[in-house]
């Protein structure tokens, strides 16, 4: 994807802010910026064109990756041994130290595309600190998206990937689709979803979300009046993040409820079953009197306490799979994957409620 130059320019912006905040952060005395580097961190941008916005732009994430580096090679560092606790063993005791051969020098494992989890971790603290910057106090305002190329249609409602994520495991947080968003420094996605974020906390969270999916809902039935096939609305609950509390859980149980008797339909990739499993041991109810279809999402690195969990309360059941294993015993593959096609325009399995139990696998990608 090609940046124009208001983005390039709000990159460049991003970055150096990054960067401040880890020299500074980090505190160690070793990284200290060159004369040429403080250019670069005080270089006006405003009168650059394409090609020096680029250029500048390319040059900030090498000194990222060569400060980042340097903080790495810090925390691995060995403290060497003392000679002269080696001499006074050997004056007390007459234990002489051997000297050992050097150790064989381990190869470097080559680092994931887009980092390890502490980095990815790290990575989402830094975006949300610098989206929390830059909000405005006039753009406090929940943010649905209308999907992208592949949710076409669909309504979302998303909110920061992994820190919102209590249930993640290695792998989900590893393979996490939402996190591209992040490497690819689209600040105005984490913006968004950190607005989101602090509305759900809001007392009044249910009441303004339940007045704009309506909005949603009556657009698109004016939209689709003269349409033989009355397709419900369909909003999907985080495209990123998860129920990051029962509180909040409990919102959106309430919010589709609210929404019951409009032409809507919820779905939900989770990992945070523990909310639903409390919700429905406190009000005695059916996960299927809930007016959301939750799909459990599954990695093979996923507690068996959860998948039984899952098992109990007879869930449907979403994974993804490498292409060289093949697709999963017990699974059927995503139609919309498998002909290439837009989220719910081959099948609306994610989606629907229904009395039969599916398992879903879509290839990971």
């Amino acid at each position: 994807m090609e940046l124009k130059n208001n983005e390039l320019q709000a990159e460049i912006k991003a970055f150096r802010n990054i960067i401040n905040m880890t020299v500074e952060g980090k505190g160690f005395e070793y990284i200290a910026l060159t004369e040429e580097q403080n250019k670069l961190m005080t270089k006006g941008i405003t009168k650059l064109n394409k090609a020096q916005l680029v250029e500048l732009y390319e040059a900030l994430q090498a000194l990222r990756n060569e400060i980042t580096k340097m903080v790495d090679e810090h925390a691995q560092e060995e403290v060497a041994s003392c000679p002269a606790v080696a001499t006074m063993l050997e004056e007390a005791f007459g234990i002489k130290s051997e000297k050992k051969a050097p150790a064989p020098k381990k190869r470097k494992k080559t680092e994931p595309k887009y980092g390890t989890v502490a980095k990815r971790k790290a990575l989402v603290s830094d975006k949300l600190s610098l989206a929390e910057s830059r909000i405005k106090e006039n753009e406090y305002k929940i943010f649905i998206g209308k999907g992208n190329q592949k949710l076409q249609g669909i309504r979302t409602f998303s909110i920061p990937p992994v820190e919102t994520c209590p249930s993640a495991t290695e792998m989900c947080i590893m393979k996490c689709y939402a996190l591209k968003d992040y490497y690819r420094n689209w600040d105005n996605v984490s913006k968004s979803q950190h607005i989101n974020y602090i509305m759900s906390q809001r007392a009044d969270f249910v009441e303004l979300m339940t007045k704009n999916l309506m909005i949603e809902a009556m657009k698109h039935d004016v939209e689709n009046m003269f349409s033989e096939d009355k397709k419900p609305l369909t909003v999907r609950i985080h495209v990123s993040g998860d129920f990051y509390s029962q509180e909040y859980f409990e919102k959106w149980v309430q919010i589709a409820e609210n929404l019951k008797d409009y032409n809507i339909q919820f779905g939900c990739y989770t990992k945070s079953i523990n909310y639903i499993k409390n919700y429905l041991k406190a009000t005695g109810k059916n996960i299927r009197d809930i007016n959301i279809n939750f799909m459990f999402s599954l990695w093979a690195d996923t507690k068996e306490k959860f998948i039984n969990m899952a098992d109990e309360m007879e869930m449907n059941i979403f994974t993804a799979y490498n292409k060289k294993d093949g697709m999963p015993e017990g699974y059927m593959a995503c139609p919309d994957d498998t002909n290439r096609g837009a989220c719910g325009t081959t099948c609306n399995m994610c989606y629907e409620k229904s009395d039969n139990r599916k398992n879903i696998a879509i290839a990971i990608h």
